[in-house]
């Protein structure tokens, strides 16, 4: 009796799925079979007749980031290329302030917070690449004591491309400027903060934020007690900015200034009123 151990191949086609039984045969030429059922094999369905596994198929689609902070994309499977809007948050607008002049109580009513940027970009990028999505926050409108609004953040995506965030509005001075956007085949820039000058007690108005096929139009200036208003969003999605107080108008996302504070009757209270958040929208196909 000869032991041994011995490989072999199989160069036949075999049905996907299919059970094959082996058997031992004397090498004396007979066909007396030695061992039956001596093992089983079972072809696999993945390579069904030596052929490749068919690539998956993209199935297009788009997803919304409007939460501050940053997340991860994922590219789906069989997809290669994405197209990318981000818009930069808006700033807040300016808290009223007062000055004593010859023992008269002269208001400075706030700025109107800047509109944030906007860019749009197509990007041919594999499947299961990862890229980080960040998501500008809203600038905070100063408080009933002259303080600025802050500034919005910026959104991007990976370091394709970015848009800033406006400026925050100041009291009794200019609005605060847009946010602009680079990076991107298209780039356009947030609409400045309305003016509420010395002795104007009414707030200037919120910068429109940009879109992404449009700058975002100027907040105006307030008059005396009459709040400015806000600047309109700019074509391709921008937000309006907010107006300013008395009239206590909310920015609307993504990306409009928040307006400034103002004195007065009608439930002004001096404070800043916040810009929007910012946003990144992204299709993939």
């Amino acid at each position: 009796i000869v032991s041994g151990t011995c490989s072999f191949s199989i160069s036949a086609s075999v049905a996907p799925g299919a059970t094959y039984q082996f058997r031992l045969f004397p090498n004396d030429g007979s066909t007396s079979i030695v061992r039956s059922n001596l093992f089983t094999i079972t072809a696999p369905y993945a390579t069904p007749y030596g052929y490749p596994t068919p690539a998956p198929v993209c199935s297009p689609g788009s997803t919304t980031y409007s939460s501050p902070g940053s997340t991860t994309f994922t590219q789906p499977a069989g997809c290669t290329q994405v197209t990318v809007r981000v818009f930069g948050a808006g700033g807040g607008g300016g808290g009223l302030d007062s000055d004593q002049d010859d023992d008269v109580t002269v208001w400075e009513g706030g700025g109107g917070g800047g509109g944030g940027g906007a860019a749009t970009e197509t990007i041919n990028i594999s499947a299961g690449t990862n890229v980080t999505v960040t998501v500008g926050n809203r600038g905070t409108g100063g408080a009933y004591n002259g303080q600025a609004g802050t500034s919005g953040g910026a959104s991007s995506f990976g370091s394709y491309l970015s848009a800033s965030g406006g400026s925050g509005g100041q009291r009794g001075a200019a609005g605060g400027g847009g946010g602009s956007g680079s990076g991107g085949t298209s780039n356009y820039t947030g609409g400045a903060g309305g003016r509420a000058a010395d002795n104007i007690e009414g707030g200037g108005g919120g910068g429109g934020g940009a879109g992404t096929s449009g700058n975002g139009s100027g907040g105006s200036n307030a008059t005396n007690w009459q709040g400015g208003n806000g600047g309109s969003g700019g074509s391709g999605g921008g937000g309006a900015g907010g107006h300013g107080q008395c009239q206590q108008t909310t920015a609307t996302l993504p990306g409009g200034g928040g307006g400034g504070g103002g004195h007065g009757s009608g439930g002004c209270n001096g404070n800043g009123l916040n810009g929007a958040n910012g946003q990144v929208i992204v299709s993939w196909q």
